[in-house]
């Protein structure tokens, strides 16, 4: 009896240690998942869904910085006042 207790034992110790490495490695791909971008910025369109795969190199969203955002335009002189 002692060393059936002893095995479940060793069992349970042994799935936990599997279910630690497991937890480690899915809070490391958690880590991974973070998306930075290289510059402060808003994000002005988002080219993936929730949940969808993706590799190194997909476009995941376009961001725009607008700080200091510079606009030329051409008006008609009769149209400017």
């Amino acid at each position: 009896e002692v060393r059936a207790e002893r095995e479940r034992t060793a069992r349970a110790k042994s799935g936990l240690d599997q279910a630690e490495v497991a937890l480690r490695k899915a809070r490391l791909e958690l880590a991974r998942t973070r998306v930075r971008a290289p510059f402060p910025g808003r994000v002005a369109s988002i080219e993936v869904v929730e949940g969808q795969r993706v590799s190194p190199g997909d476009s995941l969203m376009t961001v725009v910085d607008l700080d200091p955002i510079k606009v030329e335009v051409q008006v008609l002189e009769a149209e400017v006042g």
